[in-house]
């Protein structure tokens, strides 16, 4: 039992290997062809393959074949013969779209929620829109003016699609919480009021929410809020240890307290069941 990464830095230890089989879970991690990991994985010596994923296509019909270019080499046509027909989405003809179907319907096992997870009520999705106060308006319009600027100096070369990154992170950071990079902003933001509303809102009603966030910055600064009134909460992001991780996790699900899990983004992906929480 191995982690993707671990496999890839030591690559050199299994060569000599042969195992009976080899079983991937989360098999989109080797989605990317070009990636390390992907390569590396591809080298082991075995006598069967399975691949487990709920997320074979992610980006594009690409990810697919480099997945089952691992269970089955070459059963979905070479590398560069399938690219010339499937790298990017909507530009396949019907007969193309129904024929990779009729290839991959052996290995695809679908199972719906409602087969398997009877006891869950229907998923529902409100989308909120909050409007931002006047202070932050005029702070956005600066750095929005201040954007368009630097890139319009950046030139065309690399540079400008670095700098386009840049600028659009600082314009998300501001839209959520200005205080987050900006040292004299010292007021709680529209969406983390809206935010601290819906978490007390929810928490009258007996239910435990799950927030998450890109910046890690902003869900500190909500955890701090949310201690100030005395609501009990977590917090999961990039840096805490793995065991931690499972931790706080088993912690969150057993409490009977409705309180409030934070996590960012890139902790959240792989291997965290946080099944406590009703309301995200």
């Amino acid at each position: 039992i191995v982690s993707y990464d671990s496999f890839r830095n030591d690559e050199d230890l299994y060569k000599n290997i042969v195992f009976s089989s080899a079983i991937l879970d989360e098999a989109q991690s080797i989605a990317n062809v070009g990636a390390q990991k992907t390569r590396a994985v591809k080298t082991i010596n075995d006598e069967h393959r399975f691949v487990l994923t709920g997320t074979p296509i992610q980006n594009s019909y690409m990810d697919l074949w480099s997945i089952m270019d691992f269970l089955l080499p070459g059963y979905l046509e070479g590398y560069k013969e399938f690219r010339m027909i499937y790298s990017s989405f909507g530009d396949q003809k019907e007969a193309e779209i129904e024929k990779l179907e009729r290839e991959v319907a052996p290995f695809l096992l679908r199972r719906t929620k409602e087969e398997v997870l009877k006891e869950l009520p229907t998923k529902s999705e409100e989308v909120l829109v909050v409007t931002m106060e006047e202070k932050e308006r005029k702070i956005y319009a600066a750095y929005h003016e201040n954007a368009v600027l630097s890139l319009r100096q950046a030139g065309e070369d690399g540079r400008q699609k670095i700098a386009l990154l840049a600028e659009l992170t600082r314009l998300r950071q501001l839209c959520v919480d200005p205080s987050s990079f900006l040292e004299d902003f010292h007021d709680v933001s529209s969406k983390l009021s809206q935010t601290l509303s819906m978490i007390e809102v929810a928490r009258q009603g007996g239910h435990k929410v799950l927030v998450f966030s890109s910046f890690l910055t902003v869900l500190k600064h909500l955890q701090s809020l949310l201690n100030e009134g005395d609501v009990l909460s977590y917090l999961i992001y990039g840096d805490t240890p793995a065991q931690e991780r499972l931790e706080i996790a088993d912690e969150f699900n057993a409490s009977k307290d409705p309180s409030v899990m934070l996590v960012s983004l890139k902790a959240g992906g792989t291997g965290l069941n946080l099944v406590g929480a009703d309301i995200v």
